[in-house]
Formats: C-alpha cells, sequence, structure tokens
C-alpha cells in the first residue's frame, strides 16, 4: 500500500509542476534516455538519437504517461488482490480511471498545463496493458 501511495505522490507532483519545469524535467528525460538507447545500441550515434526524441518529443511524454499508468496498474493490481480477494480486475482499472481523470483535473489549475480527455485515454492504456498482463499472470500461477 505504502508503495502505490507514494508513486501516486509521485504522479500527483509530476503533474503539479508549471509547463516550463516539466519541459526541463522531459529534456533531463530525453537526456538519459539518450545516454541509454546508445549504450544498447553501441553503434548507433547518441546524437541522432537525442535529435530523434527531440523532434519526437510529444511521444515521449506520452510514452512517459503510457509507463506512470503501467507501474500505478500494478501496484493497484497487487493492493486489490490483497484487500478485495474478488473483482480485482475491474477494481484496479476503476481505481486508474478515477485517479486519471483527478490528475487531468488537478493540471487544469496547474500554470501552464491542462487537462485532457487523451490523456486520460493514454493512461487507460498503459493501466489496461498492466492489469490485463497482471491478472493473466496470476491466472496462470493459480493453475501450476
Amino acid at each position: 500500500m505504502i508503495l502505490l501511495l507514494l508513486w501516486m505522490t509521485l504522479i500527483f507532483y509530476l503533474s503539479s509542476q508549471p509547463a516550463d519545469l516539466s519541459t526541463e524535467v522531459s529534456d533531463i528525460g530525453v537526456g538519459y534516455t539518450t545516454e541509454f538507447l546508445s549504450l544498447v545500441f553501441y553503434k548507433t550515434n547518441s546524437e541522432s538519437i537525442a535529435s530523434f526524441l527531440i523532434e519526437h518529443i510529444a511521444y515521449v511524454r506520452k510514452a512517459a504517461h503510457v509507463f506512470e499508468y503501467f507501474v500505478l496498474g500494478i501496484m493497484a493490481s497487487m493492493n486489490a488482490r490483497e484487500l478485495l480477494k474478488n473483482r480485482t480486475f475491474s477494481a484496479s482499472l476503476i481505481f486508474c480511471f478515477f485517479f486519471a481523470v483527478g490528475d487531468e483535473f488537478h493540471q487544469l489549475f496547474v500554470p501552464g498545463r491542462s487537462g485532457s480527455a487523451v490523456d486520460v485515454l493514454i493512461d487507460m492504456c498503459g493501466a489496461f496493458i498492466c492489469v490485463f498482463l497482471y491478472h493473466q499472470f496470476i491466472r496462470r500461477w493459480k493453475r501450476n
């Protein structure tokens, strides 16, 4: 439960940042991603990776949404499984949905930021993928 609350706090903190600070954080993320990808694909020029990511920064930011809610989905599923024992798939998704809606509503009051229904859908894609995979894993684990 503590990890879930900490992750929710991190998401809330990141969405509380004004637009200019959020852009700086994205740029730092691009830097780390560039370094990681240049290590993985050691023959690739890191400058070309960085320029590609910067050109497609909107997609990088949306991928961050998917990742945030992917992690939230697994944490919600694990906690729902402990607390509810039944209907955890639905409960996890409903929890993630309301948190995503609340987060986007909260961004309406942050300077330079806006709430977006599209972002809620993107968030839910990450949550759904994770919750689905988690429940498939649990189902197969129980069989064996």
